[in-house]
């Protein structure tokens, strides 16, 4: 039942996590593909000693990639929240674009530079193939690899429980939403977020 506002500190920190998650994947399989490239094998990885290597282009996989990249840029229901406490509105398409840009480019690096040392071996879930790291702060690395994409992805809910709970409240209110009280938007965020936690636990 936060508002946006209240959760800045927290989406910050996260997203310092995101990049921090994105360059020990990133620079630590570069090492182990160096060192075995230069001494023959590496030692980063208990169960991979050397790159696997993978095909540049790889068409046979194209069903299983779109729907994946079109969830992946799945976020224009959440730009009014966002853009609602930003001052200078000009400056939104520029940071959006931006944004979208930087990770972009972080995400595509991650994809080669994994995909090539791990090759036909690596996880559904990239960050599985951690779990055989061993190399300079093994056990630290390793389980933030591991267990931060899972936090992360808990970490979107109540983004999206806002987002919908507002939506919900302007379709019933319409024009008198902007003048709703705390209560009335907690019990629509609280409708928005209650039943798919329910619905989660009975198929868990």
């Amino acid at each position: 039942t936060l508002d946006m506002s209240e959760q800045v500190s927290m989406q910050i920190f996260l997203s310092i996590c995101r990049f921090l998650l994105f360059g020990i994947m990133i620079f630590t399989t570069l090492g182990a593909t160096l060192s075995a490239l230069m001494f023959g094998k590496s030692a980063i990885f208990a169960d991979h000693q050397s790159a696997v290597g993978t095909d540049l282009v790889k068409f046979s996989g194209l069903q299983n990639m779109i729907p994946v990249i079109v969830f992946a840029f799945v976020y224009q229901q959440s730009i009014p929240g966002l853009a609602h406490h930003v001052q200078s509105r000009e400056v939104l398409g520029s940071v959006f674009g931006w944004a979208l840009t930087v990770v972009g480019i972080w995400y595509a690096l991650m994809a080669v530079v994994v995909s090539w040392f791990f090759g036909g071996e690596i996880e559904e879930s990239s960050n599985l193939n951690w779990l055989s790291y061993v190399g300079f702060l093994s056990t630290t690395i390793k389980y933030f690899t591991v267990c931060f994409p899972a936090v992360d992805v808990v970490s979107a809910f109540p983004l999206n429980a806002l987002t919908l709970g507002n939506t919900m409240l302007s379709f019933c209110c319409g024009e008198d939403a902007t003048q709703a009280g705390k209560e009335k938007k907690t019990k629509f965020r609280l409708l928005a977020a209650v039943p798919p936690i329910c619905v989660a636990l009975s198929f868990r």
